[in-house]
């Protein structure tokens, strides 16, 4: 049976099985036979009679379809390979000037390949055809296929330490720290940042490129005519309110302040001050106290600091709220409907 389903196999190339590329017709296998005798209601037809001319005409032109057939479909089949093979390929230029690897056999008797360097482009001869010049002043008519781009590596590097010099202190924490667990943090913007343009100009054209034209140009006017809808300033809505339950046996307790680095005392005041002008925190007497912690974004705080609060304390005491994770097949299949 198995041998009788390869013989009905289609190649994936021609689209039609090698069966019928030789005999100019499918095969004719057991399931084939019980087909046709259950379509025909039990009278299998039986075979008529031709004469060796007819034959051999019905099955050349038998093999003309299979054949046209077939190669309409390689055609396909090959571009298709084409374009997958040549996504990610592009065509290599340099200028004059550029630096550049050559590879290069290790030897003449050699059969190994490798990419010397760093020579220099002197001449543009063709688009695929360059003048090399090495360190040793020789030049050479390299093709491109030969030549890649040479990339300088950096060997050291120096950066200002001056943010962390001698604070002794956990109230500084960095991105990939995992020992606070999930860090509350809030970002901010400054109010009279591009307080006067309209929403149509910060948004990035290349968001829109999936919209027509005219789409696109509904869309902005649109924004346009509610832009006092937009702000770029955290607003704050009190239309559902989010309980904390607690598990019995819990103290609030005080906990103690973690020391700011005197670098970071100015940034942290600025962004307190900020988040009390817009609502986004107030003054509490509290009697619980959870601790401030400095986050650095970026490599040593290169790109500022973010405020965040350890709750680890709470979080022990905390009833969490259980809820099945939705499915994300289900979820892409309803994007699609």
């Amino acid at each position: 049976m198995i041998l009788f389903a390869l013989r009905e196999s289609v190649n994936e190339t021609t689209n039609v099985p090698p069966y019928m590329l030789v005999y100019g017709r499918l095969p004719i296998g057991p399931l084939a036979v019980l087909r046709d005798m259950w379509l025909n209601e039990g009278d299998y037809p039986t075979p008529q009679n031709k004469s060796t001319a007819e034959f051999l005409k019905d099955l050349r032109d038998k093999l003309d379809t299979a054949r046209s057939y077939a190669d309409s479909h390689s055609e396909n089949a090959q571009q298709r390979y084409v374009t997958r093979y040549n996504r990610h390929s592009g065509i290599k230029s340099f200028t004059v000037g550029e630096a550049v690897l050559v590879l290069q056999k290790d030897s003449t008797s050699s059969k190994v390949s490798r990419w010397i360097g760093p020579a220099i482009i002197f001449e543009v001869q063709s688009p695929s055809s360059y003048v090399v010049e090495f360190e040793d002043g020789s030049r050479r008519v390299i093709h491109a296929n030969h030549l890649r781009k040479f990339h300088t590596r950096t060997h050291s590097m120096s950066y200002n330490t001056s943010l962390l010099a001698d604070t002794n202190t956990c109230a500084i924490v960095h991105e990939s720290d995992s020992d606070f667990g999930d860090l509350v943090a809030v970002d901010l913007v400054e109010r009279d940042q591009n307080v006067s343009a309209l929403p149509s100009q910060k948004i990035d054209m290349k968001l829109l490129t999936h919209l027509k034209p005219e789409q696109q140009q509904e869309l902005l006017q649109l924004l346009d005519k509610y832009a006092d809808r937009f702000s770029e300033v955290p607003g704050l809505t009190k239309r559902v309110e989010h309980c904390v339950e607690l598990l019995p046996g819990f103290k609030p307790k005080r906990m103690r302040a973690y020391k700011v680095p005197e670098k970071l005392q100015g940034e942290v005041e600025r962004q307190i001050n900020q988040m009390l002008a817009n609502g986004v925190i107030r003054e509490s007497n509290s009697p619980m106290v959870s601790p401030l912690v400095c986050v650095l974004k970026g490599k040593d705080g290169c790109n500022g600091v973010r405020l965040a609060i350890d709750y680890r304390y709470v979080n022990q005491y905390t009833v969490s709220d259980s809820f099945p994770i939705p499915e994300i097949e289900d979820i892409i299949q309803k994007n699609w409907e």
